[in-house]
């Protein structure tokens, strides 16, 4: 097309010929405003995070599955071939609730008399 206007035969006014090309600049440079503003968005950080999120999430949440009942697994075989630390764990945690509870107990203080 811009072709076209440099091969003019010199019939056509150069004033129309110099139109012309302002008005196919102008588009230009808006189809090419429109393109680098589609380019932006669509390089923007959250909006690539986006998209690696939903292309890989099924993918992630597989993985956590899968580190997940390992980790169960491997808790579960230890507990069994040792099974004191849990216990003192779990003793200790009842011991602290139970001196927790009489602790507060003793604090309350007596309603008032009247």
């Amino acid at each position: 097309m811009i072709q076209e206007n440099f091969n003019s035969t010199g019939d056509e006014p150069q004033e129309s010929s110099s139109m012309q090309l302002q008005r196919q600049i102008t588009a230009t440079r808006a189809r090419m405003s429109h393109t680098i503003d589609e380019i932006s968005e669509e390089l923007q950080p959250k909006r690539l995070m986006e998209e690696y999120v939903n292309e890989y999430s099924e993918q992630l949440v597989e993985k956590l599955n899968q580190k997940s009942k390992a980790y169960a697994a491997e808790f579960t075989r230890k507990t069994k071939e040792n099974p004191f630390p849990l216990l003192a764990l779990v003793a200790g945690v009842a011991l602290f609730a139970a001196y927790t509870s009489k602790d507060k107990k003793k604090e309350a203080p007596a309603p008032p008399v009247r």
